[in-house]
């Protein structure tokens, strides 16, 4: 079961990442997880095994935003790797920014922040830092024991009958809710996540109004620009967990990847234009 915390950072902003972890000690306790970071692993080891078993029990992960961080060669494979875990294991990656730096364009911009960009770490005093390290510490506790209840609920429904399908509907109502007693200093990432559900939707609608001649789908750019929103990353992350969810297919034709609605899709996109919202 995964329940550990990984830290990801560039070796100058580790101070940060020590104080994080002193901070989140009593939680630590309380919890039982571990917070790892590359300090721990031994001289000597391998360190691509060691990270790879240390990431196998990580639920969540932290990744320490600056200029450094964006720009070192030596942290880039392990961010494409936490990427890469994100779309295929059930970790959730959140970043916090240390330092002034911009990631609109960069593929760590698909993740929520803790804190807004012009809020970093840095110009926090001392009551500062250590309210948002509260804040981060009841996060962790809400999402670990939202782990141990699945891990519970698989145990006792294992032999009962699979659990049925939850509409997409559903899902955006469940990530309303989790976003009342998320993270956020200012409205940055209420705001965030309120441009992902339009994101969405904008998917739906763009995805079914195609026409014949494109029954390969749309590719992201094209279902970029016809979307108007400014930010490409919700678009990504749109596209990602909808397609996870089901609700669209993408196809890969001639080095080029293609997106469309699913059957399931198709009946969401019914639903939406019968929603008093469009009306």
């Amino acid at each position: 079961m995964r329940k550990d915390i990984y830290i990801s950072y560039e070796l100058t902003d580790q101070k940060w990442a020590d104080l994080i972890k002193l901070h989140l000690k009593s939680r630590q306790d309380e919890l039982g997880f571990h917070i790892w970071d590359n300090s721990q692993i031994e001289a000597g080891a391998d360190k691509e095994e060691a990270k790879t078993q240390i990431l196998q029990s990580t639920k969540i992960v932290f990744v320490l935003l600056s200029a450094p961080y964006l720009g070192a060669d030596s942290v880039e494979k392990e961010w494409k790797q936490l990427v890469e875990l994100s779309q295929k294991e059930d970790v959730i990656v959140r970043s916090i920014f240390v330092n002034h730096c911009s990631i609109d364009e960069h593929p760590l911009s698909i993740f929520q922040t803790l804190n807004a960009e012009n809020n970093p770490l840095v110009e926090m005093d001392d009551a500062d830092f250590a309210g948002f390290v509260v804040h981060v510490g009841k996060r962790i506790k809400v999402v670990l024991k939202n782990v141990f209840e699945k891990e519970i609920q698989k145990i006792e429904t294992a032999v009962v009958q699979k659990p049925k399908d939850i509409s997409l509907k559903n899902e955006m109502e469940k990530n309303i809710k989790e976003l009342e007693n998320a993270i956020a200093q200012d409205d940055t990432q209420f705001k965030n996540a309120l441009d992902l559900s339009l994101a969405k939707i904008c998917v739906v609608r763009i995805l079914k109004g195609i026409s014949s001649d494109q029954s390969n789908g749309l590719r992201m750019k094209e279902i970029y620009d016809r979307s108007k929103i400014k930010k490409r990353k919700f678009i990504f992350q749109s596209l990602d967990e909808m397609e996870k969810w089901g609700y669209i297919e993408k196809a890969r034709i001639e080095k080029e990847t293609y997106w469309k609605l699913s059957e399931k899709g198709i009946d969401f996109s019914k639903e939406i234009d019968d929603s008093f919202l469009f009306t």
